[in-house]
């Protein structure tokens, strides 16, 4: 009798160490094709949502090549760390103004880039336009058309320009516009004041001297 139930504990146990495996074995296909589900539709989901954004592929990639035009930087912080930030004040909008304006004109020479922040936070939104040097203060997306126009043709927005942060404050600002060359310096008149006598005698420090004391008594 001892032994049939020896027999009986030995069937009971394999039985449910077979259970349990089966059961493990069940859960695993589970997760695995909870985990296949779930990236299924991760990836529909990724399909789906690249498709709908408005993508320009008109132009070909240009990693690598040189910008041969204007390059805007625009302040886009996001963090006051007890000063205003050029970002929620309207830098962010304004870096999306000036992109949708340089789309519409087809500039591909020419380039916007938000960036951190470019000292000035009072005077914010601040940007400025490179290699010209030019520095921008209080902007708003309105101003992105005269920005454009300024990476395009080098025309500067005038009521928007700023000194450049660490300037004299005394300096005038900077412009992107060449300055006039100067005139020519006109010629002297024969007899005039450029020709007033031989040139003095070496020694001599005052001409008009020397000529006061060889007149005649």
């Amino acid at each position: 009798m001892l032994a049939a139930l020896v027999r009986r504990s030995s069937a009971n146990g394999a039985k449910t160490t077979a259970l349990t495996v089966e059961r493990g074995e069940l859960r695993r296909r589970a997760q695995k094709a909870s985990a296949g589900v779930l990236l299924t539709d991760a990836s529909r989901l990724r399909r789906q949502s690249d498709s709908a954004l408005p993508v320009d592929t008109s132009q070909a990639s240009k990693h690598g090549d040189l910008v041969a035009g204007r390059h805007l930087f625009v302040c886009t912080n996001g963090r006051s760390s007890g000063k205003p930030a050029c970002g929620p004040r309207g830098g962010d909008d304004l870096v999306a103004a000036v992109a949708q304006e340089l789309l519409a004109r087809r500039a591909s020479d020419v380039l916007v880039t938000p960036c951190g922040c470019l000292g000035p936070c009072f005077d914010g939104p601040n940007a400025v336009v490179y290699p010209d040097g030019v520095w921008y203060a209080g902007l708003e997306p309105r101003h992105a058309a005269s920005l454009v126009e300024h990476l395009i043709s080098g025309a500067v927005l005038h009521e928007k320009v700023s000194g450049r942060p660490g300037a004299d404050p005394g300096a005038p600002a900077e412009s992107a516009e060449p300055a006039a060359p100067a005139a020519p310096a006109a010629p002297a008149a024969p007899g005039g004041p450029a020709d007033s006598g031989p040139p003095a005698e070496p020694g001599t420090a005052d001409p008009g001297a020397r000529a006061e004391r060889a007149a005649p008594e």
